[in-house]
C-alpha cells in the first residue's frame, strides 16, 4: 500500500488519497565528512519506506512524494557539495507543496525530515499552511523516534544507520572541521539541539534524544514502528477537535 506520486495518473489522485496518507519525505545534500553528501536524504527515504510497509498492516496506505533532497544547510556552505536553501526559499517550497496537496481535496499531510537544519524551517511553513488551508500537518524528524538514541550529524551512529539501510561501507574516518564525534561545527557556527514535543492547532510535532549502544537492527524497528505510529495517528487525528 505505498504508492509513489510521480508513478500516479492525475486521475488515480483522488481514489488513492481516500485509504493513503501524503507523506513528504524531506533532507539536505550537505558535507558529511566521510560519508556521503545524501546522507541524511537516503537515510530518511529508505526509513519512510519501511515505515509505510508497517503502516499498511493497520489498513492505511501512504502516498509518497517526491523527496526534497536539499535543505537549510547554510553552516555546511563552504564545503564543496553542498547545496542550501535559504530558510525562506524552503518555507515557501514547501508551503506551496502543502497548498497543492490541499487543492488535491487531501485533508491531512506527514512531513518527515530527516536533516536538523530543516527542522524550525518544516515548522513555521505547516503552521502556515494549516492556517491557509485547513490540512492537518504532522511534522517529525525521525530521530525523534529512536528510543532515546542520540543521532549527531557525521557521526558512527549516523554512520550504522546509512550502512545498514543503504549498504554503504564506511571508510577511514576523516578528523576535518566539523567532523570530530559529537561536534556541530561548521565553519564558526555551533548548534545546540534540543527536544522538542507538543501537539496543537492543526499542527502535530514529535522530539527525542539520548545516546545508543545496540545492534543496528534493533535501531532501525525502533524508528520505523515510531514513524508507523506517528503517521497512523496523524491519519486518525479527529479533525474536529483542532482549532486554528
Amino acid at each position: 500500500m505505498l504508492v509513489r506520486l510521480e508513478e500516479l495518473k492525475a486521475t488515480q489522485v483522488a481514489e488513492v488519497l481516500r485509504s493513503h496518507i501524503p507523506v513528504i519525505p524531506t533532507g539536505s545534500t550537505e558535507q558529511h565528512c566521510t560519508l556521503p553528501l545524501g546522507t541524511d536524504s537516503i537515510i530518511v527515504e529508505r526509513l519512510v519506506d519501511l515505515a509505510c510497509h508497517r503502516l499498511s498492516n493497520r489498513g492505511v496506505g501512504c502516498l509518497i512524494l517526491p523527496p526534497l533532497r536539499y535543505g537549510y544547510s547554510v553552516e555546511w556552505s563552504t564545503y564543496p557539495g553542498t547545496v542550501t536553501l535559504s530558510s525562506r526559499t524552503l518555507e515557501s517550497l514547501v508551503l506551496d507543496i502543502l497548498e497543492s496537496v490541499s487543492r488535491w481535496g487531501a485533508e491531512r499531510v506527514a512531513i518527515v525530515n530527516g536533516h536538523g537544519g530543516n527542522s524550525g524551517v518544516l515548522e513555521a511553513a505547516a503552521r502556515k499552511a494549516a492556517v491557509k488551508t485547513g490540512l492537518i500537518v504532522g511534522v517529525t524528524d525521525y530521530w525523534a523516534h529512536a528510543e532515546g538514541v542520540a543521532i549527531g550529524h557525521a557521526s558512527r551512529v549516523e554512520e550504522l544507520l546509512l550502512s545498514y539501510l543503504s549498504g554503504f561501507k564506511p571508510g577511514k574516518r576523516d578528523r576535518d572541521e566539523g567532523c570530530d564525534e559529537g561536534v556541530l561545527t561548521g565553519r564558526g557556527v555551533k548548534i545546540l539541539s534540543f527536544p522538542r514535543s507538543s501537539a496543537g492547532g492543526a499542527v502535530v510535532y514529535e522530539g527525542g534524544v539520548g545516546a545508543y549502544t545496540g545492534e543496528p537492527e534493533r535501531l532501525v524497528d525502533s524508528i520505523v514502528s515510531g514513524l508507523a505510529e506517528f503517521l497512523y495517528r496523524l491519519w486518525t487525528h479527529p479533525k474536529s477537535r483542532l482549532s486554528i
